[in-house]
């Protein structure tokens, strides 16, 4: 009645977001890094208090 179900496992789209994530945390990570060096050590932990 309903036939024959076949799952094709989405692999290209799996990648492309794992590389879409990786992307954004390779420039989310450049980003903090560098904002991060704009203080010294000091002042950065000044702030956490």
């Amino acid at each position: 009645m309903f036939g024959k179900l076949t799952y094709h496992f989405p692999v290209l789209q799996v990648l492309a977001f794992a590389a879409a994530l990786l992307l954004v945390q390779t420039v989310f990570s450049a980003c903090a890094v560098r904002y991060s060096r704009r203080f010294s050590l000091v002042e950065r932990i000044k702030a956490t208090d």
